[in-house]
């Protein structure tokens, strides 16, 4: 009895891993293929393709499904797997599955429905990655600065709004809502714009202070260190830093998280833009149906 339940659960494993790819296969590449379960401790499996008439779907080296559109039509086959011992001789159990590959119109109008009863995680998730970016660029930005300088006062504000804008958007924009789409993309155009207040004004500011260093210029350094530079920089007295006391590497990994930020603030907006443009031309059409 206890063997029987053993060799049911892996007939079981099989049979749910083979599942992932069936029934429908669809794509609008020229190729796709699927893999498959073929080492089960104490089971051997072989598997073969019946009734494809065109050679749309193909075994590769018994591990692997390859999917090729020959035309653009409907394709149907089935897969076999004769589940051996592991003797590899003695058959215990054949099991089939459909498969079939839609054409392409059917193909796109199944992508469709699937936006119609799915959410954007997509954007949602690469949103949420541009506001994890800035929190890091933010967190870097005041060690660094000073707290009086008013572009950080600034600087702040904008961060502030843009989390609220942000954590908001993301979620809407899950939904395929078009205004928080680009909503998305303004905060990355706004994220860009950052680049050329703290992060170029440090590079500069530095710049500044090293030359005054060097030259021995007491009053030029004591001006830095008051109006825009904090202790992380200016400091060197034992001062505990995370990171280097370089402004120059501080200002490049600043750009460097801003430019990360904007490009997911911008590739999510632009997705969920055209998303949501295609999912309601889709719903306009059925409605019109």
């Amino acid at each position: 009895m206890q063997n029987n339940r053993l060799l049911d659960a892996k007939i079981g494993l099989v049979s749910k891993v083979t599942n992932q790819i069936v029934p429908t296969i669809y794509t609008t590449k020229d190729t796709q293929k699927a893999k498959l379960l073929t080492t089960v401790k104490g089971l051997v499996i072989k598997y073969h393709i019946d009734d494809s008439a065109d050679g749309t779907f193909t075994l590769v080296e018994d591990k692997m499904i390859q999917v090729k559109r020959n035309k653009n039509e409907s394709s149907n086959a089935t897969l076999v797997a004769d589940i051996y011992d592991e003797d590899g001789q003695t058959l215990l159990l054949t099991q089939k599955w459909g498969l079939s590959l839609l054409s392409l119109d059917d193909s796109e109008h199944t992508k469709l429905e699937e936006l119609h009863y799915n959410n954007n995680g997509f954007s949602q998730k690469l949103g949420y990655l541009g506001i994890i970016f800035l929190v890091l660029n933010l967190l870097i930005t005041l060690n660094t600065v000073q707290a009086t300088f008013i572009v950080s006062f600034i600087y702040i504000l904008i961060n502030i709004a843009i989390f609220l804008v942000g954590f908001l958007a993301c979620e809407k924009v899950k939904a395929y809502k078009k205004e928080y789409a680009i909503t998305l993309f303004i905060i990355g155009v706004i994220s860009f714009v950052m680049i050329f207040l703290l992060p170029l004004q440090t590079m500069i500011q530095y710049g500044r202070y090293v030359d005054a260093v060097n030259a021995g210029d007491s009053a030029l350094i004591e001006s830095i260190r008051q109006n825009y530079l904090g202790a992380a920089l200016t400091d060197s007295s034992g001062v505990a830093n995370m990171l280097t006391q370089s402004g120059y590497v501080r200002s490049v990994i600043m750009i460097v998280l801003l430019g990360v930020s904007t490009v997911c603030f911008v590739v999510a907006g632009i997705v969920g833009y055209f998303k949501s443009i295609k999912l309601n031309n889709y719903l306009a059409s059925i409605k019109k149906n």
